[in-house]
C-alpha cells in the first residue's frame, strides 16, 4: 500500500500551516489556516464558492465589470457574485488617513469664471482659474474611468443600494490603501 501526502495551501494567504477542521455537511474535508484562521477546502462542489473564484469576481469589479459580465466569466450565478461582493465590502472601513488636514480641495471652490458659480460662492471662498481645477478633475475622471457607476448617463448601476454601496466602497477601499483586504 502506497501513502501519499498532499499538502494544503491556504487559497487566503498561501500559507502552509493548515489543519484539518471536521467536514462539511456535505462530507468534504474542512481546513483551518493557522495563519489567517479562514476556513476552506480543498475542493469545492459549487464554483462560486472557491476563493479564486471570489478574488475573480472583486477583481473583475475593480477593473469595470459588470455584475453581468462577472457572473458569465466564471461561470457563476448572479446571487454568488452579490453575495460575494457584499460579504468583501463588510471587510472594507473607509476612513481618512489622516485626523486632521491642512487644506482640503473642492472643486467648486477653484473654477472657471463662469457667473453661476461668483454669484453662489462668497468671493473669499472663490478661487478662479483652470490651473486649479486640473487635479481634483484628474481624480474625478479617474473614478469614471475605473467604476462606471460614476458615468452620468450610464446604464451600470444597482437596484438595491446594498449592492451599488457594496461596490463603491470595494472601489473606494483599494483606491485609497492600494491593496486588496480579501
Amino acid at each position: 500500500m502506497c501513502k501519499i501526502n498532499v499538502k494544503v495551501v491556504c487559497p487566503h494567504c498561501r500559507a502552509m500551516k493548515v489543519n484539518k477542521n471536521n467536514h462539511k455537511s456535505s462530507g468534504i474535508q474542512n481546513f483551518l489556516c493557522e495563519e489567517c484562521k479562514e476556513q476552506f477546502q480543498n475542493t469545492y462542489i459549487y464554483r462560486g464558492a472557491a476563493p479564486e473564484i471570489k478574488h475573480l469576481i472583486v477583481n473583475m469589479l475593480l477593473r469595470n465589470s459588470r455584475i453581468r459580465d462577472i457572473e458569465t466569466v466564471p461561470c457563476v450565478s448572479r446571487h454568488s457574485v452579490l453575495n460575494t461582493l457584499s460579504m468583501k465590502s463588510k471587510k472594507c472601513e473607509i476612513k481618512p488617513k489622516s485626523r486632521h488636514y491642512k487644506s482640503a480641495q473642492i472643486d467648486e471652490y477653484c473654477t472657471d469664471d463662469w457667473r453661476s458659480f461668483s454669484a453662489v460662492f462668497r468671493e473669499e471662498n472663490h478661487r478662479i482659474g483652470k490651473d486649479l481645477t486640473v487635479h481634483i478633475e484628474g481624480v474625478n475622471n479617474g473614478l469614471r474611468v475605473r467604476n462606471r457607476r460614476f458615468v452620468r448617463k450610464t446604464t451600470c448601476f444597482s437596484k438595491k443600494d446594498e449592492h451599488h454601496e457594496a461596490a463603491i466602497k470595494i472601489m473606494f477601499q483599494q483606491r485609497n490603501y492600494k491593496y486588496h483586504i480579501f
